[in-house]
């Protein structure tokens, strides 16, 4: 596949431009409000968690019913208590969602999603089984069963010893045939999600902005999404303006644009066209065919509803058992995940119990997940709720594991989040280090300077900025032409950054969270 495409967003999301992500499968607000903000009164941090989480829901709840033309306005009445500014924000991602869920391309993002987070679970279970912390550090550190760290980041000096050993046994891990293919499927599932939501945010952005902004929001956001790209600009403001026409001549606007929207999402085998793209030799020549499709689909469709998938979750599980069956170790990655969940009673009696109610996140039916913290007493609170099973996150929990991935460890979680930072570390240094002062800004509450460990310490590692740059860029011709020596230098490079970080923050580890929320959008 062509160079990674991640777009402008990505690097905004923790500088404090944005407010929320739409992640495909998620609503994460990244904003941190008060507990007076949202008109809560609770009495300790779980409390006051579950009380965020169903206030959220709530709100989501409410605009899934009452999504008519005078929604947009009675909205704030109804929640009078809240403030405007955290409905807005709510708004602006449901509006997301709502013109992705059911459709074609909503399927496909469920499906690889899913197919991510066993991939990347079946590597970390390889990865920890040559590179255990348990043993290698101690049991207080992490556990030796399963690739959880239990306790507090090591310092620096301490790290730097324990580094020397980890990195032999990375040289190790990183030549074997087996580690090389799983990293293959991780980087994979990786870009093409970066470039399925690079795709799609050129028309549910731009609608989504002519439903719930205005003129001023459309000029200071359009580059800031799509300057990287003259072609994905010019088709982002022809999608704005035809939304605009609509707003101005009809009726009840808003859902028209909702359903067209529906109607060109569901009009496109986005794998099969990302697949055509990777093997054109001018990526922007067909990224211009592709939009230029969805946007004549979005233009002229008719206004009859969009035909939606109501309940597509029972095509998900069949389509990656399909896949699996045509890859290498595809087989091991099925029985880890069966033998995980068989191996523990309390986990097999929830997933017996579960799995019939449960729907796919983006089935029409549904409601999104949302994800949300906000600051009690000087500490980040918060967590995930989500329509099936509840609330998710911290002691809240009401299942036998917190996230799916921490069946084999939490350090799973930490995989995709490392892997983005690692993009920008070789890439662009500015933004890399816009992401990492956010987040350092939110780990003040732990006493963490994670600007000091992710910026001036890993800088002292002598990692080849070239050499991690390969994995979004060569990494996949170099298994293709089976070049393992150059695979292994890239993956090498890259598992060094990501043991630093694990050993450094321990179980305060905040990219953890960030991996949690599954989809199209990186962070």
């Amino acid at each position: 596949m062509a160079k990674i495409h991640v777009s402008g967003k990505i690097a905004k999301l923790h500088s404090g431009d944005a407010e929320a992500i739409y992640t495909g499968r998620f609503i994460d607000i990244l904003e941190l409000p008060k507990i007076e903000d949202l008109g809560i009164y609770c009495n300790n941090n779980d409390d006051c968690s579950r009380k965020l989480l169903k206030t959220y829901d709530i709100l989501v709840r409410y605009l899934k019913q009452n999504f008519h033309r005078d929604a947009l306005e009675n909205v704030y009445k109804s929640f009078p208590k809240i403030n405007s500014k955290y409905i807005h924000i709510i708004l602006h991602e449901y509006v997301h969602w709502s013109m992705l869920s059911g459709t074609k391309t909503a399927a496909i993002i469920e499906q690889i999603s899913w197919k991510e987070r066993i991939d990347n679970m079946y590597f970390t279970y390889l990865y920890y089984n040559k590179i255990n912390l348990g043993r290698i550090v101690n049991r207080n550190f992490a556990r030796i069963d399963k690739a959880d760290v239990i306790g507090e980041g090591l310092d620096e000096n301490e790290t730097g010893k324990i580094l020397k050993e980890v990195k032999n046994l990375i040289d190790d891990f990183s030549k074997d045939k087996k580690s090389l293919y799983s990293f293959l499927h991780v980087i994979k599932n990786f870009k093409i999600l970066a470039t399925i939501g690079s795709i799609i945010s050129v028309i549910i952005e731009p609608a989504t902005w002519s439903i719930v902004e205005n003129q001023d929001y459309f000029n200071k956001y359009l580059n800031a999404y799509f300057g990287d790209s003259e072609v994905r600009k010019k088709y982002a403001t022809s999608i704005y303006k035809e939304c605009l026409e609509i707003i101005n001549n009809k009726n009840n606007a808003h859902r028209e644009i909702i359903d067209k929207v529906r109607k060109s999402l569901n009009s496109i085998d986005i794998i099969s066209e990302i697949i055509k793209m990777d093997n054109n030799s001018n990526d922007e020549d067909y990224l211009e065919k592709i939009l230029n499709s969805l946007y004549n689909n979005f233009v002229y469709s008719k206004e009859n509803s969009a035909q939606l998938n109501l309940s597509f979750n029972k095509d998900i599980l069949p389509g990656l058992i399909l896949a699996y069956s045509k890859e290498p170790f595809g087989k091991e990655k099925i029985d880890l995940i069966t033998n995980t969940i068989a191996n523990d009673w309390n986990v097999l009696n929830y997933v017996i119990k579960s799995i019939f109610k449960l729907k796919a996140e983006l089935s029409a039916d549904n409601l999104p997940s949302i994800c949300g913290n906000m600051i009690y007493h000087g500490q980040i609170i918060g967590g995930c709720y989500n329509p099936d099973i509840g609330i998710t996150g911290r002691k809240v929990v009401k299942r036998p594991f917190g996230s799916f991935e921490e069946l084999v460890g939490n350090i799973t979680l930490s995989l995709k989040p490392s892997l983005l930072l690692a993009f920008y570390y070789s890439y662009s240094y500015n933004d890399y280090y816009t992401i990492i002062s956010k987040i350092s800004e939110r780990l003040k509450y732990d006493n963490l300077d994670f600007t000091k460990v992710a910026i001036d310490e890993v800088s002292n590692l002598n990692i080849n900025p070239n050499e991690m740059q390969d994995i979004f860029n060569f990494y996949e011709e170099y298994m293709e032409k089976e070049n393992l020596e150059e695979a292994s230098k890239s993956i090498s490079a890259f598992l060094i950054y990501w043991a630093y970080l694990t050993l450094r923050l321990g179980n305060k580890n905040p990219l953890r969270s960030l991996g949690s929320r599954h989809g199209i959008f990186l962070f």
